[in-house]
């Protein structure tokens, strides 16, 4: 409990704060398991006596599960939680300049009480479409994911699956899974993102990671340290199960915790 309360307090002190969400607050679905794929799976084995499921099919019922409110229970457990744990980091920043950097691609945070200026998804968003063959630009997507929604729940299976409306190619979801991401749509909160950063040299800045593991370290986990390196009033709180080790470069100015992030930040909460 000691570490939480210096922690609290650490917070208090701080002039802003630069967060990291990691992978551990992804919600993901799996087709097979929601109340929406179920049915599209029901439809399409009585329309075309065949239940299983294409790639891509899957791939779409699967994004209406995230985007809209079909999710399996488990999922939407794990939902509840991170937005609670969003409601969470909302009251942590409040009145404080901040800024977010995500890695997960679900969209969960945009429907948070965090600002969304203020967040930026470099590994794409399950709200944005992209061209497979690099026509368009990404474009947000929800017309096109009602009206499938409709459709299933209308008793239909697709009667055809998303297309380019430039050059007929198939659409993919706008994010780094995708083969030739497209990184257009997050640019601009990036380099808002970068200008905000530049500003927060010699002052009390609280960088908190939550959740990152090694899988893009170039995005959080090594700028974070960088930026903690160089402002010499910045501390850095590292929250992970078993990698949340801190360099010893930052001794004195690091934390290492190890937990899941997402019950920590509920346990962190009583000591605001």
């Amino acid at each position: 409990m000691l570490q939480v309360e210096q922690i609290a307090a650490q917070i208090r002190e701080a002039d802003c704060f630069l967060i990291g969400i990691g992978e551990a607050f992804a919600v993901g679905t799996k087709a097979e398991q929601s109340p929406l794929g179920k049915a599209y799976m029901e439809n399409k084995k009585r329309l075309e006596g065949e239940a299983e499921l294409l790639p891509a099919e899957r791939e779409y019922v699967e994004i209406l599960d995230m985007v809209g409110n079909h999710p399996a229970r488990e999922t939407e457990e794990k939902r509840a939680r991170v937005q609670q744990a969003y409601a969470i980091l909302s009251k942590i920043v409040e009145k404080k300049p901040f800024f977010v950097v995500t890695m997960c691609t679900d969209g969960e945070i945009f429907d948070s009480a965090l600002d969304a200026e203020k967040i930026t998804a470099p590994c794409g968003n399950v709200h944005m479409l992209q061209c497979s063959r690099h026509i368009l630009e990404p474009f947000e997507t929800a017309p096109l994911y009602e009206k499938l929604e409709q459709q299933i729940e209308a008793g239909e299976v697709f009667t055809a699956l998303p297309r380019c409306p430039a050059c007929g190619g198939p659409l993919h979801p706008n994010t780094i899974r995708t083969e030739g991401y497209l990184q257009d749509a997050y640019l601009p909160s990036w380099q808002t993102y970068t200008i905000w950063l530049s500003g927060t040299l010699h002052r009390r800045l609280c960088v908190l990671e939550l959740g990152v593991s090694f899988a893009h370290p170039s995005v959080i986990r090594f700028p974070f340290e960088k930026t903690v390196f160089y402002n010499k009033k910045a501390s850095l709180l590292r929250v992970h199960p078993t990698l949340c080790q801190v360099p010893q470069e930052l001794e004195g100015r690091g934390m290492a915790v190890a937990a899941e992030p997402v019950q920590f930040l509920t346990e962190l909460e009583s000591y605001l």
